[in-house]
């Protein structure tokens, strides 16, 4: 087992733990039963008092798994290895929060996209929606139910992109969850230049819009690039996408 993977089975283990004493209903399985899927969809219920996925369906038409139990292990070694740090980066900092607040039932906490393995080899370009299914005392979460789609015929990128509901979530601390300490801190400045930089603006350009110098957009842009490792524009979009920055 991985190191990365034996550290999640730790936490999740430490989720469930937390989780022992929270009262909670008895889940309506029929109701789940019925949530319809198409060819390009697949959803799995977590139960995390359980740690357990209770429930799935449709993983044998969209990616080629006629399998009876499902299980989290399953899960987390399909995703792409170069995304699996930043998927489980983004679970980890949400459920950290998530396991002591309240939230509605069927409130949308994450979406991310990202590439998951099929049983022929290949990667799909999933679109993964996770909503709060169940909820026990005090309105706070025992069930997610994750949903997938198939998005492959119209995003080919290979970064991960991820947004949670900030209305619930402190998106900061998640950040800091997936990316540590490490990662390019911008200032104001450079991330108005960064955005004039995708918007296909030149030096000359930027500084007129921005009301400082052109020597000034090039040192800025100088620090922009050292401070993210990247050589050109296109890499520092990627760079951005990939550790959700100016969203």
């Amino acid at each position: 087992m991985k190191k990365e993977e034996s550290e999640m089975d730790l936490f999740l283990e430490k989720i469930k733990k937390s989780l022992e004493n929270r009262k909670v209903g008895e889940l309506d399985m029929s109701a789940v039963e019925k949530i319809p899927v198409n060819d390009l969809e697949c959803f799995y219920l977590l139960d995390f008092k359980k740690n357990d996925i209770v429930f799935h369906k449709g993983f044998d038409k969209l990616l080629g798994y006629d399998i009876k139990k499902l299980d989290v292990g399953f899960i987390m070694g399909h995703y792409h290895p170069e995304d699996a740090p930043f998927i489980k980066g983004v679970i980890r900092g949400t459920l950290i929060q998530l396991i002591d607040i309240e939230v509605p039932e069927y409130s949308n906490i994450i979406n991310m996209s990202y590439r998951f393995r099929k049983r022929d080899g290949t990667y799909a370009r999933i679109l993964s929606n996770t909503i709060v299914y169940q909820t026990g005392d005090q309105d706070k979460m025992i069930s997610v139910l994750v949903k997938y789609t198939d998005i492959s015929f119209a995003d080919e990128s290979d970064v991960v992109e991820w947004m949670v509901n900030t209305k619930y979530l402190d998106l900061e601390s998640i950040r800091s969850q997936v990316y540590g300490n490490d990662h390019a801190s911008f200032t104001s400045r450079e991330i108005q230049v960064i955005r004039e930089l995708f918007n296909g603006s030149m030096n000359r350009e930027i500084a007129v819009k921005l009301h400082i110098s052109e020597h000034t957009v090039a040192t800025h842009r100088k620090n922009i690039l050292f401070k993210s490792k990247c050589s050109s524009v296109q890499e520092l979009r990627l760079f951005c996408k990939k550790n959700g920055l100016l969203l």
